[in-house]
């Protein structure tokens, strides 16, 4: 059910560029009414919604940032009339003072616009350096992977050295022991041939 509320906002919030912040949320929270400068310094809202959006109306207009800075907020709640069309911006008679809400408007969404440009290159190179980040320890673990391999590497050839060493020493051990072998071969003809001839002398021989 709607309803309408008479809010009061005190502090710094003229020439600010306030009630166009107050346009913009009211027309985000689809709330019906209007905004306008009051003597002393104070700006009154009269709008009509839903109370629930009523109060985030004036939760988002509670702000404290350069140029504006809100002390208080009043709010009165009464049956809504359904007067009003849409939300708009009463704005002063005198073209000069309406000039420069508008340029203090201006100057308040640059500023907006710049935090958040800030923001976002804040992100961005943030972004980077993670990636700059992921990139020096990926580079750190290829280098570490590397040298293990290059060890591994040498470890094997040195293996291998060592083998082809014994397998040369083997080698040579057959050699020898092949030549011994056929020497001894050879000695066990000579000693065959001498007992075939030692008893054939003692067969030819009288008794």
């Amino acid at each position: 059910m709607d309803v309408r509320a008479k809010i009061t906002v005190t502090g710094q919030v003229q020439r600010a560029g306030y009630r166009d912040l107050v346009d913009e949320t009211a027309y985000g929270l689809r709330l019906k009414g209007q905004v306008r400068n009051l003597d002393g310094g104070s700006v009154e809202i009269v709008c009509e919604g839903d109370r629930a959006s009523i109060e985030e109306l004036i939760r988002r207009i509670r702000v404290e940032e350069y140029p504006v800075r809100v002390e208080g907020i009043r709010a009165e709640y009464f049956p809504a009339r359904g007067d009003f069309r849409e939300f708009s911006i009463i704005r002063e008679q005198d073209i000069a003072l309406a000039a420069y809400e508008r340029m203090d408007a201006a100057a308040r969404y640059l500023r907006q616009m710049h935090r958040d440009l800030s923001g976002k290159q804040d992100g961005t190179l943030e972004a980077v350096r993670a990636v700059d980040s992921s990139v020096r320890n990926l580079d750190s673990d290829v280098r570490t992977m590397d040298s293990n391999i290059r060890t591994m590497d040498q470890n094997i050839g040195a293996h291998f050295d060592r083998l082809d060493r014994k397998y040369d020493a083997f080698g040579e051990s057959l050699s020898r022991a092949a030549s011994d072998i056929h020497d001894m071969r050879g000695d066990v003809r000579e000693i065959k041939a001498d007992v075939r001839e030692a008893a054939a002398r003692r067969k030819g021989s009288p008794s």
